[in-house]
């Protein structure tokens, strides 16, 4: 599992290079065609991380409740987000990986709830949830690096 670890990394260190510098406007501008921004993009992939992978293990997420109900399944942007509270999301990028993956590597993810995800695809143990919040999370990184063009 460690390579799933890596690719996780990998990936929150090209999120991070992507949203580097962006204005709060840019953060929470909602262009024609799209239903969300990069700010609600940005918790929304911190957030999915956490219930595919702790919640769905019985095991307490890392991140704050309130953040969790802002950005998950079925959640839209509500307001426009502060830099202040953009730059929280963006700091729990990496610690959220690493305890997961220390977690994880304690033996910490003991039972697991089936997950049939909205694309068809069953998630049956935390392996496969660690794999499918990757495979999630590039799809992020994809509408971030589009809406990146349009903002």
């Amino acid at each position: 599992m460690t390579h799933q670890f890596e690719i996780a990394k990998l990936s929150r260190n090209v999120l991070l290079g992507l949203t580097k510098n962006l204005t709060e406007v840019q953060y929470n501008n909602i262009p024609k065609g799209f239903n969300n921004n990069i700010a609600w993009n940005l918790g929304h992939i911190l957030v999915t991380q956490q219930l595919l992978v702790h919640k769905l293990s019985d095991v307490a997420c890392v991140v704050d409740k309130t953040i969790i109900k802002a950005f998950g399944k079925g959640s839209v942007p509500r307001t426009d987000y502060t830099l202040a509270e953009i730059e929280n999301l963006k700091s729990q990028m990496h610690s959220a990986v690493e305890t997961t993956k220390d977690l994880f590597n304690r033996g910490s993810f003991k039972t697991f709830n089936v997950y049939p995800t909205s694309l068809g695809y069953t998630i049956n143990n935390v392996k496969d949830a660690i794999a499918f919040s990757n495979y999630h999370e590039g799809m992020h990184v994809g509408i971030i690096m589009a809406l990146k063009k349009l903002v």
